[in-house]
């Protein structure tokens, strides 16, 4: 499914037509970069002052998703830095896969990236909200197998615990 989701950004990616406004053509280039894992590309973009959430796929997806996609620690790390939204909800689908309401949390925590969660929590991912289905990320990967993912899902249960804690006071 990850590697599936990762074709068909790219293909979104290189075969979207480019706008001729500059900043457009930035963010198609800035999104195709993180969308490789080219880290050079993306770091020297966010320092010309691009911004980590100007740029969406059709469906919704920010580079922080697609950091996800590719499980670039190091353009999460930069993204996260450069202030993007760990929050944004993906608004649609691409025609072939249920993609719609889905976190950059979401993504890292199907795929049990260890690491990319954690980021992501420290840089204030909510873990209560919900995709098209009702479900919490949580909820999403209860059931996967692997030392990996229960390190994810015990930082996924702190995280609500916290946020409940929070929410009573």
């Amino acid at each position: 499914m990850k590697q599936l989701s990762i074709v068909l950004v790219l293909g979104w990616l290189l075969a979207c037509p480019h706008a001729t406004a500059s900043v457009e053509l930035d963010g198609h280039a800035f999104l195709d970069a993180v969308a490789r894992g080219e880290e050079q590309a993306v770091n020297e973009m966010l320092s010309s002052g691009i911004n980590p959430d100007q740029v969406l796929t059709p469906s919704g997806e920010t580079a922080v998703h697609l950091a996800a996609l590719s499980g670039n620690l190091n353009i999460l790390h930069a993204l996260l830095q450069a202030g993007a939204n760990v929050n944004v909800i993906t608004t649609g689908s691409d025609g072939l896969l249920p993609i719609e309401k889905r976190t950059p949390l979401m993504w890292f925590a199907s795929s049990c990236q260890v690491d990319g969660v954690q980021a992501l929590v420290d840089a204030g991912a909510r873990a209560d909200i919900e995709n098209e289905n009702g479900q919490t990320v949580l909820a999403l990967i209860q059931n996967h197998v692997g030392d990996e993912c229960a390190k994810v899902r015990k930082i996924l249960q702190e995280l609500e615990k916290k946020a409940g804690s929070t929410m009573k006071q």
